[in-house]
């Protein structure tokens, strides 16, 4: 997944400002080893020039089983 981002993207995710390719991979990682059956539903919202901003709804449960 993260070979769709450039080397510079940026994010904006609930903990913070995420820059480049390596800082989102790293996060992505964390995120999948602790959300256990992450459905995710991604929405493009708007674009213009070189810049997207796309909306995200998930849910997952933890290693409890907690949802």
């Amino acid at each position: 997944m993260a070979q769709a981002y450039t080397e510079d993207s940026e994010w904006r995710s609930q903990t913070g400002l995420l820059k480049g390719r390596e800082t989102i991979k790293a996060f992505l990682k964390r995120k999948r080893e602790k959300e256990l059956d992450c459905r995710q539903l991604e929405e493009l919202r708007c674009f213009s020039g070189d810049r997207i901003s796309v909306s995200f709804e998930s849910g997952w449960h933890d290693a409890n089983r907690q949802w």
